[in-house]
């Protein structure tokens, strides 16, 4: 644990959370290793979560009241929220399924990020770590993990935007080679098929003009990770989180998979038959809809016919290839033979 007694700066984490028991209790333990205040902006959670961070001594608990998914919007209140303290402000912004390496958690880095001046950042990999929690891939290289606010103002969009307002030309801190930031989405793969699901048809209702062939590749990317950009991950990692009390193996889906229900209540709203392009045909919605009340079930049958199911097929099947030349040229003609559905 570092030392924060007498540093002159502040360091905040800046979190959004809807619906995250799973992993929360984990996470604030281990942002408490290095954090001095934890802002949760929480939308309406409903299986405790809120809860859960309102316990939590170093927490500021922000309510996000918006019932619309926008990133931005949430973003925005967790920066001015920030903002409120004091002082000379470093910030991270995580979600609550993301863990420093312990690399991170050093003073030294915060001393070199301070003397580079306000905007500068540091910037890492993104470590997606698989079942088994013995291996995983980079998902992203440059990853900021900690930011010296200058009070720039956030100009982000409603969905897979930046988290805080780094200007490219902003100097840059190297941290060290070996570190990352670990990212446990990839560990609950029920719990990530639920959130790409509702991902597709957020898509297609917020951007119909969006190819299915694109929101297919965009959202199923882990489907064929070559396995040379499979690494190992560090054997000390998740053993310095045990010996201080914080067990990240013990971390496991609670099954509560709020995406299940939003995608019902959209499907119910327009119709199954306006997701018949999106890959999501890979589970029980009329099931679900009959556990969950909703009327009518068979309403919520798979609505797609034998060309879109070909269409995923295909799409499922070479997906190892898309990243190549061969599998972009097929793509680019897929674009062209697949309509952009009404």
């Amino acid at each position: 644990m570092i030392d924060k007694s007498k540093r002159p700066w502040h360091v905040i984490c800046v979190t959004p959370v809807k619906n995250e028991s799973w992993v929360l209790p984990k996470f604030l333990d281990a942002v408490s290793l290095w954090a001095d205040d934890i802002i949760i902006a929480d939308q309406g959670s409903t299986d405790g979560s809120a809860e859960t961070a309102a316990r939590h001594p170093k927490v500021l608990l922000v309510h996000n009241e918006g019932s619309a998914y926008h990133e931005g919007h949430r973003k925005q209140q967790l920066l001015k929220a920030a903002r409120a303290i004091p002082g000379t402000r470093l910030l991270v912004a995580l979600d609550a399924d993301e863990f420093f390496s312990p690399e991170f958690i050093n003073p030294d880095l915060l001393a070199r990020l301070v003397a580079a001046g306000p905007g500068a950042h540091v910037r890492t990999g993104w470590l997606n770590v698989r079942p088994g929690l013995r291996d995983g891939w980079i998902g992203q290289r440059h990853f900021v993990a900690a930011w010296y606010d200058n009070g720039r103002d956030l100009t982000a969009g409603a969905i897979h935007c930046e988290r805080l307002p780094v200007n490219v030309h902003d100097p840059v801190v190297e941290a060290d080679a070996e570190g990352a930031i670990m990212h446990w989405q990839y560990t609950a793969p029920a719990r990530l098929r639920s959130k790409h699901r509702w991902y597709q048809a957020w898509e297609r209702l917020n951007h119909p003009e969006r190819n299915p062939v694109d929101i297919y590749r965009q959202y199923h990317h882990m489907d064929a990770i070559p396995a040379r950009e499979i690494t190992s991950l560090p054997a000390d990692w998740l053993p310095w989180y045990a010996a201080r009390g914080i067990d990240l193996a013990a971390i496991v889906d609670d099954g509560f998979h709020w995406w299940t229900r939003d995608l019902l209540a959209w499907m119910q709203q327009y119709g199954a038959e306006r997701f018949a392009y999106e890959a999501i045909w890979d589970f029980d919605w009329a099931g679900e809809a009959s556990r969950q009340g909703f009327p009518v079930p068979e309403h919520f049958l798979d609505p797609r016919n034998p060309l879109q199911r070909l269409l995923h097929k295909w799409l499922a099947e070479s997906q190892p290839l898309c990243s190549r030349w061969m599998g972009r040229k097929l793509d680019g003609l897929l674009r062209r033979l697949t309509p952009i559905p009404p």
